[in-house]
Parts: C-alpha cells; structure tokens; sequence
C-alpha cells in the first residue's frame, strides 16, 4: 500500500527482482536454489515450419487486479530431442491484454507456416475467463482454438521441481532474440527465485512444465507401435 505500481516497476527495474523482494517485501530470498543461472541457455531455434509438435500453453491468474499474481503464455517445440522456446509472456496484466498473447503467438506461428496447440490451465472458476476469450474473438471475428487442461496435478511445487533435470542437461533452450525481452527477463527471475515451499511468483516456470507435459504426452500419443514381424515358426508339432 505504500508503493505505487509505478513504484515497484521502477523497482524492479531498477536494482532487480531478488533485491526488491529483500529490502521493500521482507521476503530473504536466494538466486539459484534449485535452478542455476548457468542453466538457462539461450540459442537459435528451429524454423517453425519445421517443428511438428508445438505448444502455446496459459497460466492465467485468477483475478483481473494489479496486485494479481503474474500471467504468463509461452510458445514450446519439440525437435529432435530438445524443447526450444519461442516466446514467453510473464506479467502483471489484464485480461484483455493476457488474450492478446495469445492471439499474438498464434500469429507468429502462423507467419512462419508454423501450427500451433494453445492450452490453458483450468482450474475452479477458471471457466469465467471464457468470456474475455469470446469477446476479443468477437472484436477480431476470429476465435483462438484454446483448449482446456484438464490433468489432476501434482503439487506445483513438486512439477516445478521436476524440470530441474532438463535445464541441467541443456534441454531447455530459448530463443536468443528473446534475451532481453522483459517478459523472458522477469520468468528468468522467477526461475532462479524458486524454492519448494518459499512464497514467490511462480507463474513462469508452473506455464512451462504445463507445455513440456503437453509436448511429452503429444510424442506419446503420436509415437509409432512396432509390433514386429511374425515368423513362420520352425517347430514341427
């Protein structure tokens, strides 16, 4: 209450996420707990033309008020063994400007002869968004083709964890013209800010385990059987 928003942005902006949760929120926080800096790579991407399974995946947040928590809409491929992401948006922001990431990703993909799968988390009450989508639908006389995630998750914290293994691999890559793009810079924060059980923002990172669990079960689903060949057998009965 004592801050206004622009106070915070200029903040943030200002001496970083990690400092301003330490010196204005009384919130001790420490960089690279479970996720190291070094981590995060950033690097050129595959031509969307040619990236078969992608995924734009939404973590709204329950209400439309500045002091809501983050919303965050990313765009993740997978090629040949590695999720590359393409686009990220993390932000305190309205409604109507969270479905224009949405359409704005569905565009991008499109302009690279890209196909693109948006999805969103649904949770209690989350259906009540539906009508912002139907609205700016009803402005762009064309709808975006969101489906609903329906998976009963684990614990996020738990979810959230489980993506340490691909970032130390290095299956996780980002866009390099993307670096300084502060959508990406404030889901870097978040990243290196999260601890189990530590009360931060979290909206980034819980968004990508939702479409690298998309893309995982996107390859199951769509994975060759090889039942193998009979042979005639050679036994004589």
């Amino acid at each position: 209450q004592r801050y206004s928003m622009l106070d915070l942005c200029y903040m943030f902006m200002k001496i970083g996420y990690f400092m301003t949760e330490r010196e204005y929120f009384n919130n001790p926080i420490t960089e690279g707990k479970v996720f190291k800096k070094d981590w995060i790579q950033y690097g050129k991407v595959p031509a969307l033309n040619n990236v078969k399974f992608l995924i734009g995946y939404l973590d709204p947040a329950f209400k439309d008020k500045k002091t809501s928590d983050t919303r965050s809409w990313n765009c993740v491929g997978l090629y040949k063994g590695k999720f590359y992401v393409y686009k990220m948006f993390c932000d305190r922001a309205s409604t109507v400007t969270m479905v224009n990431w949405g359409y704005e990703i569905e565009d991008h993909v499109k302009e690279k002869n890209g196909t693109v799968q948006l999805w969103m988390e649904e949770v209690f009450l989350q259906d009540l968004l539906y009508k912002d989508f139907a609205a700016e639908a009803a402005k762009r006389n064309r709808p975006l083709a969101l489906r609903g995630d329906k998976r009963q998750k684990p614990d996020k914290d738990s979810r959230i964890s489980g993506l340490s293994g691909y970032f130390e691999r290095g299956d996780i890559i980002f866009d390099e013209n993307e670096k300084d793009n502060h959508h990406m810079i404030r889901f870097q924060d978040q990243l290196l800010a999260f601890e189990p059980g530590v009360r931060t923002a979290k909206d980034g990172p819980d968004a990508l385990e939702g479409a690298i669990f998309k893309l995982t079960e996107m390859i199951a689903l769509n994975a060759d059987i090889d039942i193998g060949t009979r042979h005639k057998s050679s036994n004589k009965l």
